[in-house]
Order: C-alpha cells, then sequence, then structure tokens
C-alpha cells in the first residue's frame, strides 16, 4: 500500500483531488496579469515545462504530503496553459473560425487516451511520468508559434508586430497589410489614451488589473454573469466527471465514455455557433443540461433508481456532454467579450470562479452519502440558474475583437 494509507485516511483522495482544485484558482488568478505582461506566447511556454518537471516530481514523491504540494502546483500550471493556449489563438483569428478554434476537441481525446492508458498502466507512478514525457516534444514548437500580434500592438511593440504579420501574409501569399492604416483604425477606436501613447510609442501607458472589469455599470454586469457562468459550467463538468465512479459500470469505461460523448456536443458547437449565434446555443446546450441532470429525480422519487442504473448512467454522460458544448461555446463568448488589453484578464477571472466551481463540486459529491440523485440535482438546479442570467449578456457572433476597453 502506498504511502502506508489505511481506511481511517481515505480522505485524502478527496483532499488531493481539491488541492489540485485550489492550485487551478492560484494559476488563474496569476495568469492574467502574467500573460498580459509577458506575453501569451512566453506564459504558455513556460508554464507547460514547468508543468511536465512537477507532473514527473508528483510519480517520484515519497509521501502524500509531498504529492499534494506537487498536484497544487501542477494545479497551478495546468490553468496558466489552458488560459494562455486558449488566448493566444484566438487573438490571430477572423470571426467565423473562433468557435472551431475554440472547441478542437482534443482535452476530449485526452480524457479518452487517459482511461486507455490507466487501463494498461495499473502502477500509478509509472502512468503519471510517462503521461508527462508524452508532451515534452510539444515544446519544440516553440521555434514555429507567434506572439499575438494584438498584444505586441497593445504594448507599443511595432516591429515586432509588423514582423510577424508580414511574415504571415508571405507565407499565405497574401499582401501585406497598409500598417499606418491599421494603427489608424484602432488609434481612433474611442479614441483610447492608452493606445494612442502605444501608437506613439509613448511611455506611461495603463496599466490594468482586475478593477477594471468592473469599473463600469455594464463592464461589471457582463463580467459578474460570465464568471457565474464559467462557475457554473465547470462546477457541472468536473462534478460529473468525478463521479463516474459513482455510476454504474466499469469506472474505466465510464471515463472514456465521459470522453468520447464531449466530441459530439463540441461539433454540434462548430456547427451551429456561428449560424444560431453564442447566446441561442449556451441557452439550448446549458438549459439541457439542467434538464438531463435534474430528470435523474424521477427514479427517486419512484424508488426505481436500483432498477435503472444504466439508464441513470447514459442521462448523466449525455449530461455531461452538453455541458461540455455549453462551456466551449461560453468560453468563445468570453473570449469576444472582453477585449485584448484585459482578455487575459477577464478569462483569468472567470477561470477563477470556474476552479471555485470545481472546488465546491468536490463538496458537492460528498453528498452522495446522503443519496447517489443529490449531486446531479444540484448541478442541474444552477445550469437552470445560469440559463436565466444568460440572457442578460449581448449577442458577439460575427463581431470583430475590441482592443480597447469601454468606460
Amino acid at each position: 500500500m502506498w504511502w502506508n494509507l489505511v481506511c481511517d485516511q481515505s480522505y485524502t483522495i478527496t483532499l488531493i483531488n481539491t488541492l489540485t482544485m485550489v492550485g487551478l484558482l492560484f494559476g488563474s488568478l496569476l495568469t492574467g496579469p502574467l500573460s498580459d505582461y509577458f506575453g501569451r506566447k512566453k506564459i504558455l511556454y513556460g508554464s507547460y515545462f514547468l508543468l511536465l518537471i512537477f507532473q514527473i516530481a508528483s510519480g517520484l514523491t515519497v509521501s502524500w504530503q509531498v504529492y499534494c504540494g506537487c498536484r497544487v502546483l501542477i494545479g497551478a500550471f495546468i490553468t496558466c496553459v489552458m488560459i494562455s493556449n486558449y488566448i493566444l489563438p484566438m487573438e490571430f483569428i477572423v470571426p467565423k473560425w473562433r468557435t472551431v478554434v475554440g472547441c478542437v476537441g482534443f482535452w476530449a481525446i485526452g480524457i479518452c487516451l487517459t482511461s486507455l492508458w490507466a487501463y494498461l498502466i495499473r502502477d500509478w507512478r509509472i502512468l503519471t511520468i510517462s503521461s508527462a514525457c508524452f508532451g515534452f516534444p510539444f515544446l519544440l514548437t516553440w521555434w514555429f508559434v507567434a506572439e499575438s500580434p494584438r498584444w505586441l500592438l497593445t504594448k507599443g511593440k511595432h516591429e515586432e508586430m509588423r514582423k510577424i504579420i508580414t511574415d504571415m501574409a508571405q507565407v499565405n501569399k497574401r499582401p501585406i497589410p497598409d500598417f499606418a492604416k491599421l494603427e489608424l483604425f484602432i488609434q481612433e477606436d474611442g479614441n483610447n489614451e492608452h493606445v494612442t501613447n502605444t501608437m506613439n510609442g509613448k511611455k506611461g501607458q495603463t496599466t490594468y488589473s482586475y478593477w477594471h472589469l468592473f469599473n463600469s455599470i455594464q463592464n461589471c454586469k457582463f463580467t459578474l454573469i460570465l464568471m457565474f457562468g464559467w462557475f457554473v459550467c465547470c462546477s457541472v463538468y468536473y462534478g460529473l466527471l468525478f463521479n463516474t465512479k459513482s455510476l454504474h459500470g466499469d469506472r474505466y469505461i465510464n471515463l472514456f465514455l465521459s470522453g468520447i460523448v464531449e466530441l459530439p456536443a463540441l461539433l454540434f458547437v462548430i456547427l451551429v455557433n456561428n449560424k444560431f449565434g453564442r447566446k441561442r446555443t449556451i441557452f439550448l446546450l446549458v438549459s439541457s443540461t439542467g434538464v438531463l441532470s435534474t430528470s435523474v429525480l424521477i427514479f427517486h422519487i419512484f424508488e426505481t433508481a436500483s432498477n435503472y442504473e444504466t439508464v441513470i448512467t447514459v442521462i448523466i454522460t449525455l449530461a455531461k456532454s452538453t455541458g461540455t458544448g455549453a462551456w466551449a461555446a461560453l468560453q468563445v463568448l468570453t473570449a469576444e467579450m472582453f477585449p485584448t488589453v484585459v482578455r487575459s484578464l477577464g478569462i483569468a477571472a472567470c477561470s477563477t470562479m470556474a476552479r471555485i466551481g470545481a472546488i465546491i463540486a468536490m463538496l458537492i459529491l460528498t453528498l452522495d452519502e446522503l443519496g447517489k440523485l443529490i449531486p446531479f440535482i444540484i448541478f442541474g438546479i444552477e445550469c437552470i440558474l445560469f440559463s436565466v442570467v444568460l440572457l442578460f449578456l449581448p449577442e458577439t457572433s460575427g463581431l470583430p475583437l475590441k482592443d480597447i476597453l469601454n468606460k
């Protein structure tokens, strides 16, 4: 038995999962300022390298306390990677491709591969270390990935921005854009002092913080709704993901299915998000998640849950699928809502609330001792509440990304 853990220390499993979520929370808080100050690319690759190092270290730990410490750091660096990796490509592409980039199902594929890997490799240390080693080749892409031109522009780094855009135009055999017109357009977009200073190469650029997300009634309202949406989606996602052990059937198969069912939901978002709009897509998916999750209450009322365990497993799996689609569409909407100067901060703030939701989900799952269906009912109610407040957000489909913050 690893680390001499016995039955009265079974709480360590919940503790480890919770501390991982705490790490995700701290990573969310740090990623916004760091990504806005150092750039998307440096934070992405630096965090990814440290993530792999501490993943290997966690597989070599000699005590569960040290393992917990590694999991906190792993959680923090995972968030840094996820936020930077999401923002960087979003700031390169035109509106019609944002949904495709935001909904690529590599996370779902990773869940499927993890379940298969865990089934084949039953030693958790070998599983942990081998999964980290598998990720090192990605670091070689550093030389092929450019920094965000939008971030460079808002930081007054004109030469780097021009070089990147020129290289892109030459590779794609497109005409090189008129940079004078580009800078003039952004400079006149709201007559923003920060942008004017950066265009003219002046010092004293505005330093943005989390406060700027709440500096007006409208910004405050939009930010709070988006943060609540991320809280709900993450709470439901991880709640349903980690609760696969409570479902009927083999845990490896359940985990594999929980990953594979995300792919149809992501494909659905890709197909309809541009056509029907962000709000309608999110509303449809998040309300479906709420209905599916709360529908298991029917089996509890009629005391037939034990006779329909397979049906309940299918319902909860579908709920996770629609919840995944809702979160993917919400992430696209969030990236489009926040302007470049605070986009990293905005997504980081939403991600922070998401991690709080994940931590609370861990606590909600402990209620299954009172009844296996209780967590699913709570998750369903959360989704229904968010589907209501979602209606107060504007539609962003087809609109260009904003670069400055409205006062």
